[in-house]
């Protein structure tokens, strides 16, 4: 478990693995979607997702989140 009770297997370090390590260096969800090849609305549904798992209303606050929390 993590500080914040999440087990690495959760979905959201599976999330954070795939779609949060390329947002955070990736400023645009269209990009982040080409990258992925995955459509610009599913990246908005799964950042929106990770914004609520981590506390965070801004891209900005999650980065700053999952790094204070190891998760990145």
């Amino acid at each position: 478990h993590t500080r914040t009770g999440l087990r690495r297997s959760e979905p959201l370090l599976q999330l954070l693995d795939r779609l949060g390590r390329v947002a955070f260096v990736v400023q645009r969800n269209g990009d982040i979607a080409g990258r992925l090849h995955i459509s610009e609305g599913t990246v908005k549904w799964h950042l929106h997702n990770m914004y609520q798992k981590l506390d965070a209303a801004t891209r900005t606050q999650a980065v700053a989140r999952a790094r204070a929390l190891r998760l990145v």
